[in-house]
C-alpha cells in the first residue's frame, strides 16, 4: 500500500486518494494545474504535489485555522507534542491561527473540531499513559489501579500489568507502541498517532512547492493555468457538516457546471442529474466497523461536469 499524508481531519480521502487522482488525471492529458478546492486534512494535495511533481498543485480551505496548520507543516513549525488539557482545546480551539487548527485536527474527538478528544472520566489515566510514552516514567501505580477500575465499572474484573523497560524501547513511538498492546483498553493515544501524522507531513518530499489559500470559499479562488482540473471533496449531501455550519449543494452544484474547466467531485451521491457518474470506489466504513463484527461497505462515488 502506497504512504499517505494527511492532517488528521474528518473525510478525510487518505485510504481512496491513490484510487481517485491517478484516474481522473489520465482523462484529461496535458493537465497542468490541479486545484483541490476543500482541501481539508490535504491528503489529496499533499499526495499530488509528490506524485506528479510537474504540476502546479493547489491547497485551498475554508477554515482559517486548517489552512494555518497547513502552512505552519510547510515551513517546518514546532510540533507541540506536550499533553494538551482540556481547558486548553475549549479555550483556543476556535481561533484562526495554526495552534486552532491543531487543537481541532489532533485533540479533537473524531477530528471534528468541536469537542475534547478524552471523556472526563479518563482523561488523567491518558496524561499519565502519554507521560509515561514520551519519558519513559510515570507513576505506574496509578496506571494500573486506574486501569482497573475502569474495567471495573464496566464490569470486568481485571488485573492491568504495565511492564516497560525504557532501555529496550527508547523511542517514543516504540513506548507508545508498547502500551497500547500491554493494556489494549486504555493504553491507545490517539493524539499521539495524529501528531506523528504532523511529522510526516513535514518531511514529505515537495511540500515545499505547494501552492496554498485559506478562508476562502470554492468559488473564491483564482484559477489559473493554460489546463487546470478542479478536485473538490464538498460536505456529503444528507450527512454530518463540517464545523464553519451549513453547505448550498444547489448553489455548489450550479457553480461546477458552469466552470469551464473539467470539474471532479467525490461524495456518496450527488442528486444533480447533469453530473456524469465516472467511478465507484468500494470502501469500508470504519464508523459501522466500531459497532459491528460484519463489515459494512460505501461507495465513494466520483462525478464529472462533462467538461474535456
Amino acid at each position: 500500500m502506497a504512504r499517505h499524508y494527511g492532517i488528521p481531519y474528518m473525510v478525510s480521502k487518505q485510504k481512496l486518494v491513490d484510487k481517485i487522482v491517478p484516474f481522473i488525471l489520465k482523462r484529461h492529458p496535458g493537465v497542468d494545474s490541479f486545484y483541490d478546492l476543500f482541501g481539508g486534512g490535504g491528503s489529496v494535495s499533499l499526495y499530488v504535489v509528490r506524485k506528479y511533481p510537474n504540476l502546479n498543485v493547489h491547497y485551498n480551505e475554508l477554515s482559517k485555522a486548517i489552512g494555518s496548520l497547513m502552512e505552519h507543516l510547510k515551513e517546518g513549525g514546532d510540533i507541540p507534542f506536550d499533553f494538551v488539557e482540556r481547558q486548553e482545546f475549549d479555550s483556543k480551539r476556535l481561533g484562526d491561527d495554526w495552534y486552532a487548527g491543531f487543537l481541532q485536527s489532533c485533540w479533537s474527538f473524531g477530528n471534528g473540531g468541536k469537542s475534547y478528544m478524552y471523556g472526563q472520566d479518563i482523561q488523567d489515566l491518558k496524561r499519565e499513559i502519554s507521560l509515561l510514552a514520551m519519558t519513559g516514567k510515570a507513576d505506574i501505580d496509578f496506571i494500573e489501579s486506574e486501569c482497573e477500575k475502569q474495567l471495573e465499572r464496566r464490569g470486568i474484573k481485571k488485573q492491568c500489568r504495565v511492564f516497560l523497560n525504557p532501555q529496550r524501547y527508547k523511542t517514543v513511538y516504540q513506548r507508545r507502541i508498547v502500551l497500547a498492546r500491554q493494556i489494549p483498553n486504555f493504553g491507545a493515544l490517539q493524539h499521539m498517532a495524529r501528531l506523528e501524522r504532523l511529522v510526516q507531513i513535514e518531511n514529505m518530499p515537495g511540500i515545499s512547492n505547494l501552492n496554498i489559500t485559506k478562508g476562502t470559499s470554492y468559488d473564491g479562488v483564482p484559477i489559473t493555468g493554460n489546463k487546470p482540473l478542479l478536485y473538490c471533496n464538498p460536505p456529503y449531501e444528507d450527512t454530518a457538516e463540517y464545523l464553519e455550519g451549513g453547505f448550498d449543494h444547489k448553489k455548489f452544484y450550479d457553480w461546477c457546471m458552469a466552470q469551464p474547466h473539467p470539474v471532479y467531485v467525490s461524495s456518496y451521491k450527488v442528486s444533480d442529474p447533469r453530473f456524469k457518474l465516472v467511478k465507484a470506489v468500494n470502501t469500508r466504513s470504519l464508523l459501522a466497523a466500531a459497532y459491528s463484527d460484519k463489515p459494512t461497505y460505501n461507495y465513494e462515488n466520483v462525478y464529472w461536469n462533462g467538461v474535456e
